[in-house]
C-alpha cells in the first residue's frame, strides 16, 4: 500500500471507530493522525514522569557555594536540627513545636530559640524556650493568656504563632552589623487572641434557638 492509501485507510478505521464516515481525504487523515500522535506523546510523557524523588543533598559544588550550616525546623520533627552542606545533621534540640510556623533562630553562644508545646486545633504554640547549646532551658515565655487544655485544664500559654523577633535580632540572624544578645533583649512575639462581640453572640444564639424550632 503506498503513503496516500495508507493515510486512507487509517482514515476509514478511524471514522468507523467515532461511529460516523466521513470523506476519505488526506488533509483531513493528516489532521487526524497529527491529533493521535500528539495525545500520545503528551500520555507518554505522562507516564515517563518519576515516582521516585531525590532527597537529601543533591547537587552541592563547594566552589561555588556559600558554605556554611542550615537551621530548620521541619513540621514533621519536634525538633530543631542544624545540617552541613551535605545534609548531614550536626546539632538537635528537642522538644519544639513547628506545626504553629514559628521560626527557629540560633545566638551567638550556640543556644537557640523556638516555639514549644501545642493546643489542636488551634495553629499556636503555648511557649517561647531558649535553650543552651546542650539543651538547657535559659528563658522561657508563656504569661499572654490562660487557655484551656482538654488533657491539663487551664494554663498559661503564650498563643504563639507563624512569627517572633528579639529588638536586637532585626534580621532573624547572625550578621557582623546584627549580634542579638543572649540575655537581657526585648521579644516582640505574635499571638492569638480571642474578641467576643456580645451582640454577634447574641444573634448566634437567636438564630440557633429559631432554627431548632
Amino acid at each position: 500500500m503506498n503513503h496516500a492509501g495508507g493515510l486512507v485507510a487509517w482514515h476509514r478505521v478511524i471514522s468507523d471507530l467515532c461511529g460516523r464516515r466521513l470523506e476519505p481525504t488526506i488533509g483531513l487523515t493528516k489532521k487526524l493522525l497529527y491529533a493521535l500522535a500528539l495525545a500520545s506523546a503528551v500520555s507518554s510523557t505522562a507516564a515517563a514522569a518519576p515516582s521516585i524523588y531525590p532527597t537529601g543533598v543533591t547537587i552541592y559544588d563547594p566552589t561555588r557555594t556559600w558554605n556554611g550550616y542550615t537551621v530548620l525546623s521541619p513540621l514533621a520533627t519536634q525538633a530543631v536540627i542544624v545540617i552541613d552542606m551535605n545534609g548531614n545533621v550536626v546539632k538537635r534540640w528537642d522538644d519544639y513545636n513547628n506545626s504553629a510556623g514559628g521560626p527557629a533562630r540560633v545566638l551567638p553562644d550556640g543556644g537557640v530559640i523556638a516555639a514549644s508545646g501545642a493546643r489542636p486545633p488551634y495553629q499556636e504554640s503555648l511557649e517561647l524556650v531558649q535553650r543552651s547549646f546542650d539543651g538547657a532551658v535559659v528563658w522561657t515565655y508563656n504569661r499572654n493568656e490562660q487557655v484551656e487544655l482538654r488533657d491539663r485544664g487551664t494554663i498559661w500559654s503564650a498563643r504563639q504563632h507563624h512569627d517572633w523577633q528579639r529588638a536586637d535580632f532585626p534580621a532573624g540572624y547572625y550578621s557582623p552589623e546584627s549580634a542579638p544578645a543572649t540575655t537581657g533583649s526585648n521579644t516582640l512575639i505574635l499571638t492569638h487572641t480571642n474578641h467576643v462581640v456580645p451582640a454577634v453572640v447574641r444573634a448566634c444564639r437567636s438564630r440557633t434557638i429559631a432554627s431548632s424550632r
